[in-house]
């Protein structure tokens, strides 16, 4: 099996990537120091963790909805759609 292409959604500073695709051979992410350029990963290894044993971070959610996810959690267990980043 193949990643082929992927988008990610609400983790850390990305709102929503749009979709990525990803080669066989190399797909290369390029751009300044600083904006985000290794999100995309992080959110690959929270949809498929290497063992590792790292658990999510509530510094990986972006900070101007970190409110909605207090309240989201405040809510209960199970009235949370998703602990994490979202995508694939």
């Amino acid at each position: 099996m193949h990643l082929v292409s992927f988008r990610v959604e609400r983790c850390r500073n990305i709102l929503g990537s749009g979709e990525i695709q990803v080669d066989r051979a190399v797909t290369c992410l390029v751009g300044k120091n600083e904006p985000g350029k290794t999100n995309p990963l992080h959110a690959l290894r929270t949809v498929n963790p290497a063992p590792t044993g790292r658990d999510f971070d509530e510094q990986q959610y972006p900070r101007r909805l970190q409110k909605e996810w207090a309240a989201l959690l405040l809510r209960g267990p199970g009235r949370a759609a998703s602990r994490g980043c979202e995508g694939a």
